[in-house]
């Protein structure tokens, strides 16, 4: 997992971690480190540089490209998105999380209620 500031989770913080372990083995003799410690630090930390960086970028250009949602215009093209899919998805869209909810509820074949009870 990441966050919007460049942070990591454990979890891949320790993969990149183990993955840096067997970089060193490989490239400690081309490296200017006078031991394997050093050259893993140096690598963890531009590792660690290089993916906070990314992560930034990513979530800015997520910002940027959700700015024209923001004015009116945005909002007119998020209702013409809205109708568009009412129009393709007429019984409600497959992805969303109210749509096994909504074809329980309207008794639709392979929903929960068609399932007959073992008595």
């Amino acid at each position: 997992m990441t966050g919007w500031f460049g942070e990591i989770s454990t979890d891949l913080d320790s993969a990149m971690c183990s993955a840096t372990r067997q970089a060193v083995k490989r490239i400690f003799a081309q490296t200017a480190a006078q031991s394997p410690d050093q050259a893993e630090a140096a690598l963890v930390h531009n590792s660690r540089r290089v993916l906070a960086a990314s992560i930034l970028r990513a979530n800015a250009s997520f910002i940027v490209e959700r700015l024209p949602f923001a004015s009116a215009a945005g909002t007119q093209a998020a209702l013409r998105r809205t109708h568009a899919r009412a129009r393709v998805f007429r019984e409600g869209d497959p992805a969303t999380v109210t749509y096994d909810h909504y074809r329980s509820r309207v008794n639709a074949p392979g929903s929960w209620r068609d399932i007959t009870p073992c008595h």
